[in-house]
């Protein structure tokens, strides 16, 4: 995932199976956290021997994204930050909609 940040944490059920069976990816499930970051499970299996291959991720709420994106450079550089607890609440709607026309995530298989 690049940049790297809070907003989303990978899942990796991936299994590697013999070099000669196919790629079978089930899309990826979200899930929406409380703070508004992402979980994403990805499962499925993946042939050994294979090239990796780099799958793009819209990420589902661009703005909260970067914010997590500014508050980690902040940190990485020294800056404390006071962060409130505040529920995040998605908007369902655009989740639905950005949903439909999803491709698959972005990350690479080794």
């Amino acid at each position: 995932m690049s940049p790297q940040t809070r907003y989303v944490r990978v899942i990796n059920n991936l299994r590697t199976t013999a070099a000669d069976t196919k790629i079978d990816l089930s899309d990826p499930v979200e899930r929406f956290d409380l703070d508004g970051s992402v979980t994403i499970t990805l499962s499925g299996s993946y042939p050994a021997g294979q090239a990796s291959r780099l799958y793009a991720y819209p990420v589902p709420v661009p703005s909260r994204f970067a914010e997590f994106a500014f508050m980690d450079a902040l940190r990485a550089n020294g800056v404390a930050i006071k962060v409130t607890k505040a529920r995040f609440r998605p908007n369902r709607k655009r989740q639905e909609r950005s949903t439909r026309r999803r491709e698959p995530s972005r990350w690479a298989i080794p």
